[in-house]
C-alpha cells in the first residue's frame, strides 16, 4: 500500500478524535487537518475528468465524442521547440510554469484539455492536482476577485465541505489525492 494510501487511511480513522481535538486547539489546526487529509479537491478532479475526457466539435455538435481519440498532438515554437508530450512530462515531474500563447483556433484550448487529462490519469505517480480552468467560465461577479477566490469558487462544489480558508493551506501545502 502506499505512504499515500495510508495517510489517507490513518487520517479518516483518527478523524473523529483528531477533529474534537482541533476544535479545542483552534480553527487552524482545524482546517490543516482537513486540508491534509480529506480529498478536498475531489469534486473538482471528478468535474475536470468528465469536462475533458469527451468534447463537442463542428462536425459533432450534439453529440461528444472522445477528446483522447481526436486529439491530434502539437508541437511549440517559440524560444524552444518543445512537444505537448514533453510539456506533460515537466508538468509531472518539476513545479514548472509554462505560459502557452497562439492565434485563436490553434488549439490551445484543446491542448489544456488534454493536458489536464493525462495530469489526472497519472495522479497517483506525481500527486499534483490540475486546477483546470476556463476563462470562459468566470462570471462578471468574480471577474474583480483575487484568483485564489476565483480558484475556490469554481473549483469546489456544493458537495465540497472544504471551505475558503482549507482550499487555501491546501493550495500551498500541497495535498494527496487518490482517484
Amino acid at each position: 500500500m502506499a505512504l499515500s494510501t495510508l495517510s489517507l487511511a490513518a487520517g479518516k480513522a483518527a478523524a473523529p478524535h483528531v477533529i474534537n481535538l482541533s476544535k479545542s486547539l483552534g480553527k487552524t489546526a482545524y482546517d490543516d487537518f482537513i486540508a491534509t487529509y480529506t480529498n478536498i479537491f475531489s469534486d473538482h478532479i471528478k468535474t475536470s475528468l468528465s469536462r475533458c475526457k469527451n468534447i463537442k466539435t463542428i462536425i459533432s455538435r450534439s453529440t461528444a465524442i472522445s477528446l483522447e481519440d481526436n486529439y491530434v498532438n502539437l508541437s511549440f515554437h517559440g524560444e524552444y521547440f518543445i512537444t505537448d508530450g514533453e510539456i506533460v512530462s515537466l508538468l509531472k515531474s518539476k513545479n514548472e510554469r509554462i505560459l502557452i500563447v497562439g492565434s485563436a483556433g490553434s488549439g490551445k484550448s484543446m491542448f489544456m484539455r488534454w493536458c489536464a487529462l493525462k495530469l489526472i490519469e497519472s495522479i497517483g505517480t506525481h500527486q499534483k492536482i490540475p486546477l483546470f480552468l476556463e476563462a470562459r467560465e468566470i462570471s462578471a461577479e468574480l471577474i474583480t476577485s483575487s484568483i485564489e477566490i476565483i480558484l475556490f469558487s469554481k473549483c469546489s462544489s456544493k458537495n465540497s465541505k472544504a471551505n475558503f480558508d482549507q482550499f487555501m493551506i491546501g493550495l500551498k501545502k500541497g495535498f494527496s489525492y487518490q482517484l
